[in-house]
């Protein structure tokens, strides 16, 4: 959660491949991944317009699950990076995920630590059927067609 007491960021679920917002992100949310359009994804952080530190972060770093880790000195601020706002995209897993996000005054990580915001969501997989028979005998016929 953020040390700010009002939102200062808005984090984003993005699809790499066209660039559009899926689902903005807020704390304990679930995504199911089977309205997914693609496995090729990222998550993006702007800082609102008018918050408490509109104007003044300079860098942020984004972490997810400690595994991925990304340095952004320009918005968009994202999580496998872009180029002039188009977005790269990577995988997400599924399951519980932790987004960790420190925002600071300076490029590179540098100067004040303005505000650290941590968000955890979570990535489940699409239900699907599981047959367990013992033969082939065990299972049942097949519809015509």
């Amino acid at each position: 959660m953020s040390t700010s007491t009002n939102p200062v960021i808005e984090i984003g679920l993005y699809d790499a491949d066209t660039d559009t917002l899926i689902q903005v992100l807020q704390p304990g949310m679930a995504i199911d991944a089977s309205i997914l359009s693609t496995s090729n994804l990222t998550i993006s952080a702007r800082v609102i317009s008018g918050s408490a530190l509109d104007g003044q972060v300079e860098s942020i770093v984004l972490s997810l699950n400690d595994d991925q880790s990304r340095t952004e000195n320009i918005e968009p601020y994202s999580l496998f990076g872009d180029r002039s706002g188009n977005f790269t995209g990577g995988s997400l897993p599924t399951g519980v995920n932790t987004m960790e996000l420190a925002l600071y005054s300076q490029d590179n990580a540098n100067g004040q630590l303005l505000d650290t915001i941590t968000l955890d969501f979570t990535i489940s997989q699409p239900p699907f059927l599981n047959v367990i028979a013992a033969s082939k005998d065990d299972l049942p016929p097949l519809p015509d067609g």
